[in-house]
């Protein structure tokens, strides 16, 4: 939804997808949304789309006065994603990638913690629904505004 502008009351935090989008599209839903900070929580920031791709996407964000930062360790391991892709089982996936968190909690605690009003989590899926970013925001002690 091209013309989605949120206004929020509190502090918050954004959650976008780029699938399917073109990069005109996604830059001017982050203005409109005076998005300054992108938190990339994609294990690998590669894409099919040359401009969601690291380095070129952290230039095209700079350009645009909005800082870029990747988040590796937040993301499921290639093993849990290829699983997940293959059966297109949520709850098992869920499970694995809650454990993984589990594992590290004192590292996504802190992270949560440093997560600033305003910034905005990235992963390709649209919809987070079935994206791990959604399982990231009980870590995060904002409102979640999803942009669709």
């Amino acid at each position: 939804m091209l013309d989605q502008f949120i206004h929020p009351t509190g502090p918050h935090i954004f959650s976008i997808g780029y699938e399917k989008r073109t990069l005109s599209d996604f830059l001017t839903i982050l203005q409109k949304n005076h998005i300054k900070r992108i938190l990339d929580v994609r294990r690998y920031p590669c894409s099919k789309y040359a401009w969601a791709t690291y380095p070129e996407l952290k230039m095209i964000l700079n350009q645009n006065n909005i800082d870029y930062l990747h988040f590796r360790e937040f993301s499921p391991s290639l093993a849990c994603r290829r699983k997940f892709q293959a059966t297109k089982d949520w709850n098992g996936f869920s499970k694995e990638f809650k454990a993984y968190l589990g594992s590290i909690k004192p590292a996504v605690e802190v992270w949560g913690k440093n997560v600033q009003d305003g910034d905005c989590l990235l992963c390709l899926e649209q919809n987070d629904r079935q994206c791990h970013r959604s399982l990231l925001y009980p870590y995060i002690p904002y409102s979640i505004i999803l942009l669709l």
